[in-house]
């Protein structure tokens, strides 16, 4: 009989490994594939039965089980927020994150430092991704996400992990920093050679992308000459390519659009407005959905389509107006 509940016990523990794996595959392949979603829900549904499971062992072994759930219900929501996030689905994001917070808490002090820095992270995305830019501003300083000695080595994975987090805040900072009409543009250098010493050489292909895409988007003190700029978009979209990460082929391709195409005559420039208005929509991002249609409606209108124009305006304003609802 105990080793049928043993067997049973492991069985749900190994269903709730299979649901959150499957999910993130899911989810980095398309962040609007809504089975990614359905194995998240799945899974979380999953951990409070296992918490209810008898398990029949030393009492060190049945509290590491626990542990265990506990932590892997953090990680559903954790992808889950993520996931949110990506397509702006700003009310699921913060249920998601107030649930985050209470199963974080329910682990005391057995919880893992790293979820502690995960769910900092992610509540910054939220206030940024919701306008609330000074409170993002403040989450990206925390001290958990400071960056380190970029010549301290790397020990373990979670290092790793956290120094990506800290790198990403400090990304993130700086782009919301310019939507300031009085930024800082010798800061704004001295960010980007920071950063450069951890992401020029990062193993991980997506880190090196958005590095790209960052240098070709902050102004700098002396301005970056417009080859240079070039060359980013380039990496930042053989990067993007080479990682299949349609979010940042959709981010590249709307930057591409608008610093060389708009005001521009032409079929290369429409053709250049509708590859960015396409790859939006695979996005599942309705504020990038937003402004691919609007580069494609002026397009369109410097072209005489105004028709066209119009009907693809109207809808990149509906996609801004439910991008930016913010739940109460």
């Amino acid at each position: 009989m105990v080793c049928i509940i043993v067997a049973i016990y492991q069985f749900a523990l190994n269903r709730l490994h299979s649901y959150l794996l499957a999910g993130v595959v899911r989810l980095h392949a398309k962040a609007d594939d809504r089975s990614a979603l359905k194995y998240f829900k799945d899974g979380l549904h999953l951990a409070p039965e296992v918490k209810s499971l008898r398990y029949s062992g030393p009492l060190p072994g049945a509290l590491a089980k626990l542990r265990w759930r506990g932590t892997m219900t953090c990680y559903f929501y954790i992808y889950s927020i993520f996931r949110s996030i990506a397509t702006t689905e700003w009310k699921a994001a913060k249920s998601d994150l107030d649930s985050l917070d209470a199963a974080i808490r329910d682990l005391g002090d057995d919880v893992e430092p790293l979820l502690v820095t995960l769910f900092i992270y992610l509540s910054g995305m939220y206030c940024q991704g919701t306008g609330d830019l000074d409170q993002a501003l403040g989450l990206y300083r925390d001290k958990k996400l400071l960056l380190p000695d970029p010549d301290v080595p790397i020990h373990s994975p979670e290092e790793q992990v956290r120094r990506d987090l800290a790198i990403l805040a400090v990304m993130n900072s700086l782009w919301i920093l310019q939507c300031d009409p009085q930024r800082d543009l010798e800061r704004n250098s001295a960010q980007l050679s920071t950063l450069e010493r951890f992401c020029t050489d990062h193993r991980n292909k997506e880190i090196q992308t958005a590095f790209n895409l960052l240098r070709a988007t902050v102004d700098t003190d002396p301005a970056t000459p417009q080859t240079k700029t070039k060359m980013f978009i380039r990496a930042a979209l053989a990067g993007a390519k080479m990682t299949q990460s349609i979010h940042l082929i959709c981010i590249t391709l709307n930057l591409m659009c608008n610093k060389f195409f708009v005001g521009i005559v032409g079929d290369q420039a429409e053709k250049s407005a509708m590859a960015a208005s396409v790859q939006a929509k695979k996005s599942g991002n309705k504020l990038w959905m937003s402004v691919a249609d609007g580069l494609l409606a002026r397009s369109f209108e410097i072209e005489g389509k105004k028709a066209d124009a119009q009907r693809v305006m109207a809808e990149a304003t509906r996609l801004a107006n439910l991008a930016l609802q913010a739940p109460p």
